[in-house]
């Protein structure tokens, strides 16, 4: 009896394994018909396809074409759920039979990871989420330091308004470099990135360290106010922007004041050293009375009208030259004394012969030329000409050495 009874067991057993066999042969040729009548479809389409020339035609085929490997896959996965519906627990393929109390949970910035899986009545149910982290730190020139937004530091108005001393510090607390205030990656003796202010257009500053006149603008007080009533302001003088900021609605002094050698015609081992004012605008060259009586030029004080802006006036003076006083007008000879060759760097004035003295151009020079004697007879000289830098090369004849 016993061994009639693991017969008919075994005789069960085969029984449902022939009929899981059937009805997986029967899922999969579903599977095969519906891929069949779905490839007609594709073969469709592409007879289609080969047709048509217009190019929006062909991309709304192309957008049919993936909607249509989209359905493939879906038939694929309905009939893996099918077929797996109609397992047995032993029978199970690994993939599916995960339980829940053997799911680990892993969480990445920004990626989807899985939390939970779950299988009931022979479905498995994912949870996903996603952590999205917000990054407010950066480097100084995408990110400021003191708002945490997407500006740069030379681009904060906020921090234009700090003084030199409190603007400095956060730049040393932060690490930031002194020369550009756009990275913390360097300090400023390794700086190579080029630097221009946007206010100003000076290349010697950041337009973060630029300084205004509100940044060092001083406070008064009345005689009935203390300092105390101010939040205890000193009176301390700082240094203001030296440079013209921005644009200037009105004319400016373009007045030439320069180092130069006076004495008299006959006498120029008593030369003096002075500041030369050169006036566009003056036909007669004027001098101090203490610069006269220094020179020893005696003459009797005879009269002159002045006419100016302000009117004419009445005055009187000593005649000193009929020449110029500038030495390097003076006639050269060769017997009388060497000169020095010139340099780099060196002011002169360019004769021109119909323009008057007053009105020739004040240059430098910026490359002297020299003979086979080693004596400069031309150099390059730049000069600023209606608002534009020109260089010209000119003899040392046609210019005037003012100073060295």
């Amino acid at each position: 009896m016993t061994q009639i009874k693991i017969i008919k067991n075994v005789d069960a057993k085969s029984v449902a394994s022939s009929s899981s066999r059937k009805l997986r042969a029967t899922i999969k040729l579903e599977e095969v018909q519906a891929k069949l009548k779905l490839a007609e479809e594709e073969a469709s389409i592409q007879k289609k396809k080969a047709e048509i020339q217009h190019k929006k035609e062909e991309e709304q085929l192309n957008a049919e074409l993936s909607v249509l490997k989209l359905k493939k896959e879906a038939v694929e996965v309905e009939a893996e759920v099918k077929a797996a519906s109609i397992y047995d627990e032993d029978e199970r393929p690994p993939s599916l039979a995960i339980p829940v109390d053997q799911t680990q949970t892993q969480t990445t910035t920004g990626k989807p990871s899985t939390t939970s899986r779950m299988t009931t009545d022979q479905r498995s149910v994912i949870v996903r989420k996603t952590d999205v982290h917000t990054n407010t730190s950066g480097p100084p020139d995408k990110v400021c330091p003191i708002h945490l937004s997407d500006h740069s530091l030379n681009q904060c108005r906020e921090f234009s308004r700090w003084d030199m001393k409190k603007r400095k510090d956060l730049l040393k607390k932060k690490g930031i470099c002194f020369k550009c205030c756009a990275s913390n990656n360097h300090l400023m003796k390794n700086c190579k990135h080029p630097i221009q202010c946007e206010k100003c257009d000076s290349e010697l500053h950041p337009t973060a360290l630029h300084v205004t006149e509100s940044n060092t603008r001083r406070t008064t007080f009345n005689s009935s106010e203390t300092a105390n009533n101010y939040g205890g302001e000193g009176t301390e003088v700082s240094s203001k922007c030296t440079t013209l900021c921005g644009f200037v609605n009105g004319g400016r002094s373009c007045a030439k004041i320069v180092l130069a050698k006076v004495f008299p015609t006959d006498r120029p081992q008593d030369a003096v050293t002075v500041y030369v004012l050169l006036d566009d605008q003056s036909n007669h060259t004027l001098a101090r009375s203490e610069l006269l009586n220094q020179l020893g030029v005696t003459s009797d004080p005879i009269p002159y009208r002045l006419k100016s802006c302000a009117g004419v006036t009445e005055a009187s003076g000593r005649r000193a030259w009929r020449a110029t006083y500038l030495e390097s007008l003076q006639r050269r000879r060769k017997w009388c004394s060497s000169k020095q060759n010139l340099k780099t760097g060196d002011i002169v004035l360019l004769r021109e012969k119909d323009v008057h003295r007053n009105m020739w151009p004040l240059g430098i020079v910026e490359r002297p030329i020299e003979s086979n004697d080693r004596l400069v007879r031309k150099a390059v000289i730049r000069v600023v000409k209606d608002g534009k830098v020109t260089t010209y090369t000119r003899p040392i004849a046609e210019m005037v050495l003012l100073l060295e």
